[in-house]
């Protein structure tokens, strides 16, 4: 992935991270928080690749570990939005 990308997306989730810590403090519902949590790790992810990217845990990059750990976090957070939109057509 070329550098300016990198830059680029690391921006992106900050912003993101940001904007969905304010919703989640001020709507207090546990959806936003995962949200913001997928967009800190995002964010940890990509600032470790632009800041450190030769730290490794084990025999990964830790950057790659985080941004596995957001996919995680990502594949919960997915399906609970769609839920929440067929919620709120029902209604």
């Amino acid at each position: 992935m070329p550098d300016w990308l990198v830059i680029l997306l690391f921006l992106i989730f900050v912003v993101h991270l940001v904007i969905f810590g304010r919703l989640a403090m001020q709507r207090k519902l546990r959806y936003y928080w995962l949200v913001t949590a997928v967009f800190a790790v995002l964010s940890i992810s990509f600032g470790l690749r632009l800041f450190l990217p030769e730290w490794m845990l084990g025999p990964l990059a830790a950057y790659q570990l985080f941004r596995y750990f957001a996919w995680l976090l990502a594949a919960i957070t997915i399906p609970w939005l769609v839920i929440r939109l067929l919620n709120k057509r029902k209604q």
